[in-house]
């Protein structure tokens, strides 16, 4: 069966512990890295499709309802949720940490949200993209290469979306 390339971003690690869904729908399982004993379950992570891992903080993001996708900020060091936010638009494996934030795009825009207390800090829409003037198709060769329709970049400030510079 094919999941669309969401199955490789189910698994990290942080040196110590290694996060991962044990089954493709269930909650995301805390693992003893060096010998793989289960040490605890992060509860309202049903349905994960990417954790992502930034210093004692967990994101799992993921549908466990079928209508939003869910955002859910765990602190592995209090073994606790910190917060969770939602949103209908969320797309995954656009997802990164910042020093003080965590920024995603859900088809419209770009979000950034506090890493403190899940907050929205700012939204970015991105202008409307000019349309290229297509090839001739019967001059034109046919590519193997695929590229990327969005992209999330965070690093030195630096945040592109649809090709589009936004700082």
């Amino acid at each position: 069966r094919f999941f669309g390339g969401l199955v490789a971003r189910r698994l990290t690690a942080d040196g110590e512990r290694l996060y991962c869904t044990v089954d493709y729908t269930g909650d995301v399982h805390v693992l003893d890295a060096g010998t793989g004993t289960t040490l605890s379950t992060i509860p309202g992570t049903s349905g994960t499709q990417e954790i992502l891992v930034d210093g004692t903080h967990v994101f799992c993001i993921g549908k466990d309802d079928g209508s939003s996708m869910k955002l859910v900020c765990y602190d592995s060091t209090a073994g606790k949720v910190v917060w969770t936010a939602e949103d209908r638009n969320f797309m995954g494996q656009l997802t990164c940490v910042g020093p003080d934030e965590i920024l995603y795009h859900n088809r419209r825009e770009v979000v950034c949200l506090n890493l403190s207390d899940g907050k929205a800090r700012w939204t970015y829409q991105p202008p409307v993209p000019v349309k290229k003037p297509q090839p001739d198709k019967k001059k034109a060769k046919k590519s193997n290469s695929r590229q990327p329709q969005m992209m999330l970049i965070a690093g030195d400030n630096a945040i592109l979306a649809d090709g589009v510079d936004l700082h």
